[in-house]
């Protein structure tokens, strides 16, 4: 069994050791409550019963929709030559800073999942550099 400092019925915290040992003891008297091994925090007491939080099977489903990360290269490599060579030779500042960014030798990798990469695909077909529906190919 562990200690755990419950608020509002729910465990705030769990001690990892003794609470005497590990907090001041304004703290340490907060930690009055036995919970079993498995109990995490964000656990509720329902009908005698700790219940675990559903948090972990959300995150799962969200990591697992993601796309991987590429290298710069394999990211330009995702674009036709004709993009390529249209999103280049392009004047237009939006395009110019983006592609200024993928290019920049300190970048490791290209995240597709952020939003600003999904904006400016969605740019580049706003102003017809890519075909509709590139930014959604290249961005899965």
């Amino acid at each position: 069994m562990k200690k755990a400092w419950i608020e509002n019925g729910k465990i705030r915290d769990i001690a990892n050791g003794d609470p005497v040992d590990l907090f001041h003891p304004d703290i340490a008297i907060n930690y009055n409550t036995d919970v079993p091994d498995s109990a995490v925090v964000g656990a509720e007491l329902i009908d005698g019963v700790w219940v675990n939080p559903v948090i972990d099977a959300v995150i799962d489903t969200v990591v697992v929709n993601k796309v991987p990360l590429l290298s710069p290269i394999e990211f330009k490599m995702l674009f036709s030559s004709e993009e390529r060579i249209a999103i280049k030779t392009s004047t237009d500042a939006v395009v110019q800073d983006f592609f200024e960014l993928i290019n920049d030798l300190r970048l490791t990798y290209v995240d597709r999942n952020l939003q600003s990469v999904k904006d400016a695909l969605a740019y580049l077909e706003h102003i017809n550099l890519i075909a509709s529906g590139r930014a959604m190919e290249i961005l899965s």
